[in-house]
């Protein structure tokens, strides 16, 4: 039987069926996180919530279900077989770094619901932003490094 791991992709690349769905995943977390930014830089909260949640939603199911089974399978080993330009521990910095984005971003989500409080809510929320889009620049990266 095979495993995930080992199904090809639908994108036509080298990649697996896990980093396929998650490139997919992570684009459209994306994608709804600048609507969501835009909706709340024209004050329609009432859409920005919802938004944002999704977006953060489908980034934690990537990396829970795509992403962490990928890296704990292939790139765990300091022999992963990596091209020279893209070592290993800039895999683990990404995979570090995101999930403490990520971390940051359901800190950030709990205070737009009003379950932590905060001063400023547009700072902590501009903070999230940069940090979720050098995050999803960089597996981005990864990703054609990888596989293109």
């Amino acid at each position: 039987m095979l495993s995930l791991l080992e199904i090809p992709g639908f994108l036509g690349t080298k990649a697996s069926l896990l980093s396929d769905i998650s490139l997919i995943l992570s684009l459209i977390s994306l994608v709804l996180f600048i609507i969501a930014g835009l909706e709340g830089r024209r004050r329609q909260f009432k859409k920005h919530c919802p938004t944002q949640t999704i977006a953060l939603i489908l980034i934690f199911l990537a990396v829970v279900l795509f992403m962490a089974p990928v890296y704990s399978q292939q790139y765990e080993s300091a022999n992963a077989g990596l091209t020279p330009f893209l070592p290993n521990g800039l895999i683990t910095l990404h995979a570090g770094f995101g999930g403490l984005t990520l971390l940051y971003g359901v800190y950030v989500l709990l205070v737009g619901y009003n379950v932590f409080r905060s001063k400023d809510k547009k700072i902590l929320m501009r903070i999230a932003s940069i940090l979720f889009i050098i995050v999803s620049i960089s597996g981005i990266v990864i990703y054609s490094s990888l596989y293109l």
